[in-house]
């Protein structure tokens, strides 16, 4: 199962293009699932600033 996490404060990943992609995985048949997390873009990036490293290790 792939997993799309996205982060609510992330302007580079608007809802258009989350749709976009569900429907591209969807139409490929892929098992996905999407989270929002309560962050910023790069938070799952352990060498930005904004790091969550409880956020990143769940996702």
């Amino acid at each position: 199962m792939a997993l799309a996490a996205a982060a609510e404060n992330d302007r580079s990943y608007p809802p258009e293009m989350a749709a976009k992609l569900e429907g591209a995985l969807t139409g490929a048949g892929v098992t996905f699932r999407t989270e929002t997390y309560p962050a910023e873009h790069g938070w799952m990036m352990p060498d930005f600033p904004l790091h969550d490293f409880e956020g990143a290790e769940r996702g």
